[in-house]
């Protein structure tokens, strides 16, 4: 019996996080959309364009989310994380915390 309410629990877990991602990604386009420049010297232009604004938005929201947890917001960790994998998922890395010295955490 403890075993099936963990499987259980595991897979709504699973599922939670998978809408949130889909839900974050749906936000991205249709947020930021609007906000990609227009092509001004041909589709790769635009393909590369769409990606660093993609990895902006992603990188300004993680470090937003981080600074919500250093203020002691306790969900913060789950958008941290949402936001992270699919950063890692996009572009296979996730984005590095810096210390106080403002150097990268390894």
């Amino acid at each position: 019996m403890e075993t099936t309410v963990r499987v259980l629990l595991i897979g709504i877990a699973s599922s939670l996080v998978s809408a949130l991602v889909i839900a974050l990604v749906h936000e991205l386009f249709v947020t930021y959309r609007s906000k990609i420049p227009k092509p001004q010297y041909g589709p790769g232009f635009l393909k590369i364009m769409r990606k660093r604004t993609f990895r902006d938005y992603l990188d300004e929201s993680i470090q937003a989310w981080r600074s919500s947890k250093l203020s002691g917001n306790e969900h913060a960790v789950y958008y941290i994380d949402a936001f992270q994998n699919v950063r890692s998922t996009v572009f296979g890395e996730t984005l590095q915390e810096e210390d106080e010295d403002g150097n990268l955490d390894s």
